[in-house]
């Protein structure tokens, strides 16, 4: 699409780069056709509170792995600002984690409010989040502080608790919604058909309202 209308038929015999400025505009056409096409399909996903006929999200990872590779990302850039940042001894702690709540902890923490968090999970945040905190603190573990020692010279909230309070904020968004919007029918809605058989997967609800999922 130009100023002059379209343009001619551009052949794309072999593909598309995943980090091509051009894919997440080719998705965005083709997916737009689809979903219009889904709406106003006959057949959806009935629960009790209305019928959901598409739910769009990029994810080829399970939420695991994806978790690891989050940390594993935050610890790269933590990596980066080593030198310039965190060994940096003409700026102060506290403009340090400023930084770090700006630049690592989004990353790591992506998508945390909509997602439930396994003990595997939360270990992986856990640690990823004191490994960039002791940088930032010029500490090691020979010195063998105590993680909540560290955190309260940081001033910065434990991540899974933090995490707990982002899921609380967005569950108030989502109760602000109108009733017809697809993430309020989600939330409130149970599936018509039988959970199959084995352990029942880590509910949402559960990541920011049980007690036991604090440990």
């Amino acid at each position: 699409m130009t100023n002059n209308g379209l343009t001619k038929e551009i052949p794309t015999p072999t593909g598309i780069r995943q980090t091509d400025s051009v894919s997440p505009q080719l998705f965005n056409i083709i997916m737009d056709e689809i979903i219009e096409d889904l709406k106003n399909a006959a057949r959806g996903y009935k629960l009790t509170t209305g019928e959901i006929k598409i739910i769009c999200y990029a994810d080829d990872a399970d939420r695991t792995g994806e978790i690891k590779d989050q940390a594993n990302k935050a610890a790269r850039i933590s990596s980066a600002l080593r030198d310039i940042v965190w060994n940096n001894k003409h700026m102060r702690n506290q403009t340090k984690i400023r930084i770090y709540k700006t630049i690592v902890r989004p990353i790591m923490t992506y998508g945390i409010e909509t997602r439930a968090d396994t003990k595997v999970m939360r270990n992986a945040l856990r640690t990823a989040e004191m490994k960039v905190l002791r940088n930032v603190l010029g500490l090691t573990l020979r010195e063998k502080r105590r993680n909540e020692d560290i955190r309260s010279e940081c001033e910065v909230p434990e991540l899974v608790r933090w995490g707990r309070s982002r899921r609380r904020l967005w569950n108030a968004h989502v109760e602000r919604m109108g009733d017809g919007r697809i993430a309020k029918i989600v939330r409130d809605g149970t599936p018509g058909t039988r959970r199959p058989l084995g352990r029942p997967p880590k509910r949402w609800r559960d990541s920011w309202t049980s007690i036991s999922q604090e440990a």
